[in-house]
This record gives structure tokens, C-alpha cells and sequence, in this order.
């Protein structure tokens, strides 16, 4: 008989919240899950706003010291790496894999217009040639995105892109999650199910406008991963 294994996530910077589930498993007693917040490759919306080629490197190289003995900019062991390289990613995967690691929980953005920050994962982790050691998941991050970039504390961010997206954009959102990602032979599933996760709730409903029609957007969404020949998917808000 299997054993009731314990998930644990953490967030590959720093650790800020843990998800408990319960998994069936032949792993050596839990699975260690983390959040990875993909901004260390070049997107088009931040060449927009920042310049050509810019990602958060350049806020990691901008850093000045603030005091004495305060040592900056720090530089990466690796240095400044594109994580859109599948070469470059499967450092990490096998870095990651090494020291226990079983996922990488990616900060996934799609808004009213579409996709952001996502060829980390689509160029980098998805065709990296060993993503066989290591899963993936998604945890949609529906929050406002802001320009924040550098942080202004004296003013308020200014708002780039709304986190609430219209019933269509949901639809043709969900549509593109399973064809693209739960097929994915990589993808984790939680017994048998693919987990899917949704940062900010009160964001999610306003996409609705109850928490009634939320939850059926929510069924209808589960429900199209059971007609597309998957379990029905593992939702965590």
C-alpha cells in the first residue's frame, strides 16, 4: 500500500508560504516544490518600458552599497544568465535535481492581451533536453503587474497591467493551459491530476463578478481538462 506523502513548496528565493497536500507517491517521503519567478530573459513588454534587452539583471547590477561593509552589486556565481537558454536551463534542472528539488511551481502572467514572461519556462525549461529529472507546474500570478522597477517608495507604482481578465480571455487562457502545458509529459500531477494554482483570489473574482460565477468558471475549467482526456485538475487558490 502507498504512503500519504507530504508536498511541500517553498519559494526558490525566499521562503514566504509552504503548501501541505497530501500525494501518493514512491518518492523518500515528501515532494519538495518551488516557486520560480521567471524575469531573467528578454520580453518584449519590459524591452518596452525598461529598453532594448533589458531584464531584472540590470536592477541585480544597479545595486550601489547603503552602508559600510554593504556589498554591492553582487554578481551571480554564474553569472547573467538567460534562462530562455535550454542550455542554461538545464544547469538548473540538474542543479535543482541534485539537491533535492522535484518541481519548479512557475510565476505564470497572462492578461487581457496575453501571454508575459513565459519563454523561461516555454524555450527554456520545455525544451531543455533533461526536463525529463524534474516537474513543472503553474501558479497563475493574477495581481496587477506594476513599474516597479526600480521600487519608488515616495509614489505610488504605477499600474502596467490589470490583473482581471474578461470571461473570454478565461476561456481562451484555460484553452491554452491544457494544450500547451498539462500534455507536457513533465507536468506534475497530484495523484494523477495536474495542479494548477492562482495567486490572488479577490483578483480572480473580480474577472466574474460573484464568487458564485467564479466557481463556476473554475468547474468549467476542470471540467475541460476531463474532456480533453486528463483527470480533472488540482485547483489551489
Amino acid at each position: 500500500m502507498s504512503l500519504t506523502r507530504k508536498i511541500i513548496g517553498a519559494t526558490i528565493f525566499v521562503a514566504t508560504h509552504i503548501h501541505l497536500c497530501a500525494q501518493r507517491d514512491q518518492s523518500p517521503g515528501y515532494t519538495l516544490a518551488c516557486y520560480y519567478f521567471p524575469n531573467y530573459h528578454v520580453d518584449k513588454r519590459n524591452e518596452l518600458y525598461h529598453g532594448k534587452n533589458w531584464t531584472e539583471w540590470e536592477v541585480l547590477k544597479a545595486a550601489k552599497p547603503r552602508f559600510a561593509d554593504h556589498y554591492q552589486p553582487k554578481k551571480p556565481l554564474w553569472g547573467y544568465e538567460d534562462e530562455s537558454n535550454p542550455q542554461v536551463m538545464e544547469k538548473k534542472i540538474n542543479t535543482a535535481h541534485k539537491f533535492g528539488i522535484d518541481v519548479f511551481i512557475y510565476d505564470w502572467y497572462y492578461y487581457e492581451d496575453g501571454l508575459f514572461l513565459q519563454n523561461g519556462l516555454e524555450k527554456g525549461f520545455m525544451k531543455a533536453a533533461n526536463n525529463d529529472r524534474l516537474k513543472f507546474a503553474l501558479m497563475w500570478a493574477n495581481h496587477d503587474w506594476t513599474d516597479l522597477f526600480p521600487r519608488r517608495i515616495a509614489k505610488p507604482n504605477k499600474v502596467l497591467y490589470k490583473g482581471s481578465i474578461s470571461k473570454h480571455t478565461w476561456e481562451v487562457m484555460t484553452d491554452y493551459i491544457i494544450e500547451k502545458y498539462f500534455r507536457h509529459p513533465s507536468y506534475w500531477l497530484v495523484e494523477g491530476a495536474p495542479y494548477f494554482s492562482i495567486y490572488e483570489l479577490e483578483k480572480l473574482v473580480e474577472c466574474f463578478g460573484t464568487y458564485e460565477a467564479t466557481a463556476g468558471a473554475l468547474q468549467q475549467f476542470r471540467d475541460k481538462t476531463k474532456k480533453q482526456g486528463l483527470k480533472i485538475c488540482t485547483l489551489i487558490l
